[in-house]
């Protein structure tokens, strides 16, 4: 029981902290004539109701509040790719190591050390499924996997070093990240 409570725990605390890393990258930039595409940073649209202005944002410096540079949190000078549904889908380092998805996509982001998606739709049955996707494509649980009617979880790495997690309740849908860490 406690294994399971720690590994919730820190689940839920890899959530707020990937969440919260991607806080600054929202916001307003130039328009460079790119297609529309959704803001799905904290804070969505900025105050004067405009959008993100194309598919690709960059920060202006380093997000990092910390003043440690901890290794663990992303660097945020890398330009964030913002993508929505099947048909934006990237050819990337991290997609190019997992299994496309065949269920719909609502939206996800890119960047040179980092891939996610979302998934709001899925069925606790079809993100088990994908999780399976992944162990096959070569990622080795470095926890227990987690499979309940109202929780799974997967955090796997490869024999290159790369992590993939999967994460899906039933009231948020699934959140797949890749990333080189």
């Amino acid at each position: 029981m406690f294994k399971k409570t720690l590994t919730v725990v820190l689940v839920i605390a890899f959530a707020l902290a990937l969440t919260l890393s991607f806080g600054g990258c929202g916001g307003k930039d130039k328009d460079d004539g790119g297609s529309d595409s959704l803001d799905i940073s904290i804070g969505g649209p900025d105050a004067e109701g405009g959008d993100s202005g194309g598919s690709e944002n960059t920060s202006g410096g380093n997000a990092n509040t910390s003043g440690g540079g901890d290794a663990d949190e992303p660097d945020l000078n890398y330009p964030i790719v913002r993508f929505v549904g099947n048909d934006e889908y990237p050819d990337n380092e991290f997609t190019r190591l997992i299994p496309k998805p065949d269920f719909p996509i609502e939206s996800g982001e890119t960047s040179a050390n980092f891939f996610m998606f979302y998934a709001g739709t899925l069925s606790s049955a079809d993100a088990k499924v994908y999780m399976g996707k992944l162990e096959k494509a070569g990622f080795k649980g470095v926890v227990d996997p987690i499979e309940e009617d109202d929780f799974v979880y997967f955090e796997g790495k490869n024999d290159t070093g790369y992590r993939a997690t999967i994460m899906w309740t039933p009231d948020d849908g699934v959140l797949v990240t890749v990333d080189n860490k």
